[in-house]
């Protein structure tokens, strides 16, 4: 289960929804103030200063050390002791991830693992991280490995405009059905949706259960997606109609409501599938603008996702020179459902330029969940919609350094604005903890226009000399997804049969690796691709490593 707070205040205290437990972990990402010296994390009881703190994370810069802590009524005695790695510079961006365990927090900077920290206080106890001090916050995410069977907390339970995402692959045990029950309850005695797959009969019962009882069944369906090893991304959305559950991308069904949809306050999976990730995404409040303090930089994305509303005619993302939504705007980029289509503008002292005109992108024709990508070049902007090249703007003027917000206005639930930045190949990143079964991992990137080949690693250490479990390694020119492993600097046997090739130079790509007892199983684009059998102990593996002709973003730990 995974949610992200993005806008993020300092200093600001925020609730970590379901507590701590072994396994969890907090990612914060930000950057330090030019001239920044000092910030602190703090996990701690209480939403106030002056409450039990379990873990005080304080980079200091200027005497270029961690210090880590816990207080209780007075402060223990500080940890400065050496340090794996020194992530954080003056000016400079910093993902911090912290990992919960049975016995230490551990600390992950940029990628590297940074430092531990013994329990001290019960971790039990923890409910809120507050951040602090001389720097930047872009935003937080609170990340759980989810597993069958599984009930989490819905955070700030559910309501209109709210919606969850849900990734996985359908097994196949003996059990033959699998369920999502959004529920009312932890237990499970009032559930307000229950959506509950079934592949003997290809059928997908919904249905509730209020006061006790069953209510009718709903069967109706386009299709069935949910055939044993199929992958499936399912999307749903409160709406005014009700439960409106996506599926792939495309509209599936709707449940209307049959209780409060503000009483559902958990969700609960059971039976054949193993889960990727459970995402749980607010509405965004209206004409919100989220700082970018930095500024853009060449190759940063601007991600935006949410759900063109269906009786909705305009909705619109601009990218500000301030952080002030009454500024000039750099890229204006407004769908118009009753014009059907897209028009792209800037403004500068008020004034509006020369406006371009593109076709309105099936998406929103056709009310389904979208996601917006606008990269940043020195003199354009190039913008996907759903990982498809759509179009490119060009920049008035250069736009780096300059776009200091994004803001989105209009008719449109809008669940996400993220800030996200290439990563310099090579790039190798410690996978946090160690590799356990059905880990997953996602890559995500675009392919360089004179790409010949990029590669993505699972290794047994961090440098070119490790051990590789899995190469995975796309080659444009020939078609292939070649795979392979190495052995003590050998290289051995290539696989390269495929169902197809499913890498386009213009679109987004994601890849998603999910590490099995016996073989890896690889996923692109929200396709199965190919399995790969383990052919060296999948304990040692310990780091990802990606590299070759593509632009990478930070990969994700599910």
């Amino acid at each position: 289960m995974s949610y992200q707070v993005y806008a993020i205040e300092n200093p600001s205290s925020h609730r970590i929804h379901g507590g701590l437990h072994s396994g969890k972990q907090i990612i914060i990402r930000g950057r330090m103030y030019e001239g920044g010296q000092s910030f602190a994390i703090n996990l701690q009881s209480e939403e106030h200063e002056g409450c039990d703190i379990a873990f005080h994370l304080n980079p200091r810069h200027n005497e270029n050390k961690i210090v880590r802590n816990s207080f209780e009524g007075d402060w223990a005695e500080e940890e400065t002791g050496e340090v794996y790695h020194y992530p954080f510079a003056e000016n400079q961006d910093f993902a911090i991830r912290i990992l919960v365990t049975d016995s230490q927090y551990k600390v992950y900077g940029n990628g590297y693992h940074v430092v531990d920290f013994n329990h001290r206080l019960s971790y039990q106890n923890v409910h809120f991280v507050r951040v602090t001090g001389e720097a930047h916050f872009y935003d937080i995410s609170f990340q759980d490995k989810v597993s069958s069977p599984y009930v989490g907390v819905i955070p700030g339970k559910f309501q209109v405009g709210k919606a969850v995402r849900i990734r996985g692959v359908v097994t196949d045990t003996g059990k033959d059905v699998f369920s999502l029950n959004f529920q009312c309850d932890p237990s499970g005695d009032e559930i307000a949706y229950h959506f509950n797959p079934r592949h003997s009969d290809e059928a997908v019962v919904r249905n509730s259960k209020i006061g006790g009882d069953w209510g009718d069944e709903e069967r109706d369906i386009p299709h069935f997606p949910f055939h044993p090893g199929n992958f499936f991304d399912m999307f749903c959305v409160a709406t005014n109609e009700g439960f409106t559950t996506f599926i792939n991308g495309a509209f599936y069904v709707n449940f209307a409501y049959r209780c409060s949809v503000e009483q559902v306050s958990h969700m609960a999976i059971q039976g054949d599938v193993d889960i990727a990730d459970v995402q749980y995404f607010e509405q965004t409040r209206d004409n919100v603008c989220k700082e970018i303090p930095s500024g853009l930089k060449k190759g940063d994305v601007i991600t935006v996702r949410g759900i063109f509303q269906a009786d909705a005619q305009s909705f619109s993302v601009n990218l500000h020179h301030e952080n002030d939504a009454d500024s000039d705007i750099a890229l204006h980029y407004n769908p118009r459902r009753s014009q059907q289509q897209v028009v792209l503008n800037t403004r500068y002292g008020g004034d509006w330029g020369e406006e371009q005109v593109e076709d309105l992108p099936w998406v929103f024709r056709e009310n389904l969940p979208f996601e917006l990508r606008i990269i940043s070049k020195p003199k354009k902007f190039k913008i996907y919609c759903n990982g498809r090249f759509m179009t490119q703007f060009p920049a008035r003027e250069s736009v780096l350094d300059i776009v200091k917000s994004v803001s989105v206005a209009g008719d449109a639930y809008i669940h996400q604005i993220k800030l996200q930045r290439q990563v310099v190949l090579p790039h190798f990143e410690r996978i946090p903890g160690h590799i356990n079964e059905n880990h997953w991992i996602s890559f995500t990137g675009t392919i360089t226009k004179q790409s010949t080949e990029f590669s993505v690693n699972l290794q047994c250490g961090e440098d070119d000399s490790s051990d590789i479990a899995l190469h995975f390694n796309p080659r444009i020119a020939d078609q292939q997804v070649v795979r392979n492993s190495k052995q003590n600097g050998d290289w051995q046997d290539e696989e390269n049969d495929q169902p197809e090739f499913p890498f386009q130079h213009k679109d987004f790509f994601e890849i998603i690796l999910c590490v099995q007892h016996d073989t890896i199983r690889t996923f692109v684009n929200g396709r199965n691709f190919v399995n790969f059998d383990h052919r060296l102990n999948k304990d040692q593996i310990c780091h990802v490593m990606t590299r070759g002709n593509a632009n990478f973003f930070q990969p994700e730990f599910f």
